[in-house]
């Protein structure tokens, strides 16, 4: 999975990291640092040319509120189902699901609209060529207007550096959102109709360990902010070139207080070694894994030559896939 290990110096720390699923083991002086080399395989940026091994990519428009400035909105998300979603004999399948969020000054329509869908088609490929299961992929927005409705063509929405709605987009998630997009397409949840508030909540707290968020730069920095308040809908947290803006003590309360019955989580951080962010990002991490609680479960990782652009969280998205999605043998 990584090509080769590096150790180097960093606030006079010895860094050394490594991923483990359930549990690592580390001195409380030392990370383990792995720098991989791998890229995106050739063609995978390019359309399938099995056009019923390729995925759809559609537009969901959901009813919400501006929890910063109040008053109902309306918002756009870009939801990806793979090729196999439509297929009559998975009518009864269940997917897992993973949420993404955009960096400053984006919006929901780059993750799948931006350099001709190159991202969509390098799911498609990862699907076709059996490197993850079929998975469900929501491109979301903290901005508080929603995607210009005649062409898809977004222009950003919001205030200041948008840190009020990043941090507030909890609750966006949490109560509009995710009931939303769940409700409507066959995950792990099983919502129906006839849910009641209640019995809706305790399918999305159950179903935690199907759900995914990612996200990069500010992105990320929403990454932690779910981990600090919707951690009782969320298993696996995916932040790229990012630091956060809540405490490790807040981040031990998430888990030690939830109330979904499962404490078990995944951090899975990866910036690169061209990153502007890399040493924010590498400074979040020493504090996450000197954690007892936080660091057990969390893995770093700095792509060779990445930076901080679309290119980058590219290969940090498609990294975190194979980790997050990798077909389990029987």
């Amino acid at each position: 999975m990584i090509e080769h290990v590096i150790k180097t110096l960093l606030s006079a720390f010895v860094l050394t990291i490594t991923f483990c699923m359930t549990s690592c083991v580390f001195a409380a002086d030392q990370i383990v640092l792995r720098v991989a080399e791998s890229s995106i395989p050739d063609g995978y940026t390019q359309p399938l040319s099995d056009e019923l091994q390729q995925g759809r990519v559609e537009r969901i428009d959901y009813s919400t509120l501006d929890y910063v400035n109040g008053g109902s909105i309306t918002k756009a998300v870009f939801v990806y189902l793979p090729a196999e979603y439509d297929d009559p004999e998975n009518e009864e399948k269940k997917y897992d699901i993973l949420y993404f969020m955009h960096g400053y000054s984006g919006t929901a329509y780059e993750l799948f609209g931006f350099h001709n869908g190159a991202n969509k088609n390098i799911l498609d490929h990862m699907i076709a060529n059996g490197e993850i299961t079929p998975v469900i992929v929501v491109a979301a927005t903290w901005n508080v207007s929603p995607d210009t409705p005649t062409n898809n063509q977004v222009v950003w929405y919001g205030t200041g550096d948008g840190t009020a709605q990043r941090e507030a987009f909890w609750q966006d998630f949490r109560n509009d959102l995710m009931p939303s997009i769940e409700g409507k397409y066959r995950t792990w949840a099983d919502l129906s109709e006839s849910d009641t508030k209640e019995s809706m909540n305790e399918k999305l707290m159950s179903s935690r360990s199907h759900r995914a968020f990612s996200g990069f730069s500010f992105g990320g920095v929403t990454t932690w902010w779910q981990f600090r308040d919707n951690f009782d809908y969320i298993r696996d947290f995916a932040p790229f070139s990012a630091y956060t803006s809540a405490s490790i003590s807040e981040l031990e309360q998430a888990v030690a207080n939830t109330d979904s019955g499962d404490s078990s989580f995944r951090i899975f951080s990866v910036t690169g070694t061209d990153d502007v962010i890399a040493s924010m990002n590498t400074s979040t991490m020493d504090s996450i894994f000197r954690s007892p609680v936080l660091g057990v479960h969390a893995a770093y990782y700095i792509l060779q030559g990445a930076a901080h652009d679309f290119e980058g969280y590219q290969r940090y998205l498609y990294l975190t896939l194979k980790e997050f999605y990798h077909p389990i043998e029987q």
